[in-house]
């Protein structure tokens, strides 16, 4: 049974001649409500950055797929345009259960609310009813290891706070499909390997995982495949240690003498 199928999905963006202003979630949202638009946002005549490009990928029910490739590969794309976080330009996501997914540090928290209240949104927006939030609250906040701190704003969080408790709401959601982006590059010694050990524990409960991850033992332990972009690219599929393997040695060929 297909869990996540990718077909001939590509992804475009519009470049800018100046980079755009800055704004946060809520002041975008100000801005939309009075109509306006924030300044800088000069672009350029037909300029787009195509950062996936015609990836096709079907991947079974309870399979856990990795993601390699260098820095600007589109690793991080795929993952959000299969989450559903951005639309595909081009071709067809299509996914089966309930996807759960942690991107970068503390993505999905909101800087002006309180930890607590972060929970419940990004619990929610994660598809975990009201009745799931309160039942799994306690747990949440003890692996996060923030309990003296639900009640105060994310912005006085340190960013391994932040990164703690996004993967503890999005580790509790009961998802078929798991996706993770670095989440092992953030956070203390012991929160990742706290994370790990959470990471294997749904593993073994059967969840599909797709992670992006430059933790080669880490893949080795978890995956069962790998795949490599590059420029957007699909280039190499298949078994573990032979990915791995062709992909080191193509990284080390290619870096500078």
């Amino acid at each position: 049974m297909i869990a996540v199928g990718v077909s001939h999905v590509s992804k475009s963006y519009r470049l800018y001649r100046n980079a755009p202003t800055r704004v946060g979630n809520l002041q975008e949202h100000i801005l939309s409500v009075l109509g306006l638009s924030a300044k800088g946002l000069t672009e350029t005549t037909n300029r787009t950055f195509r950062a996936i490009s015609d990836v096709t990928l079907d991947v079974r029910a309870g399979e856990r797929v990795a993601v390699l490739g260098g820095n600007g590969a589109g690793k991080t794309t795929l993952l959000k345009v299969i989450a559903g976080i951005t639309r595909p330009s081009e071709g067809a996501i299509t996914t089966r259960g309930k996807v759960a997914s942690v991107f970068g540090v503390g993505s999905g928290l909101h800087s002006m609310l309180t930890g607590r209240e972060n929970i419940t949104m990004y619990g929610t927006l994660l598809g975990m009813s009201r009745k799931d939030i309160r039942e799994r609250f306690d747990d949440i906040i003890s692996f996060a290891g923030v309990e003296e701190f639900v009640d105060v704003p994310m912005k006085f969080y340190s960013s391994g706070m932040a990164a703690r408790l996004a993967f503890s709401v999005a580790s509790h959601v009961e998802a078929d499909v798991l996706l993770l982006d670095e989440i092992n590059a953030v956070g203390d010694a012991d929160f990742q390997r706290r994370s790990y050990e959470r990471i294997k524990e749904m593993v073994a409960g059967g969840r599909t995982v797709i992670m992006v991850t430059h933790h080669m033992e880490g893949i080795r332990d978890l995956c069962d495949r790998a795949i490599v972009l590059d420029r957007g690219r699909i280039v190499a599929d298949g078994e573990v240690e032979g990915v791995i393997s062709a992909y080191l040695s193509n990284s080390l060929s290619a870096a500078p003498k």
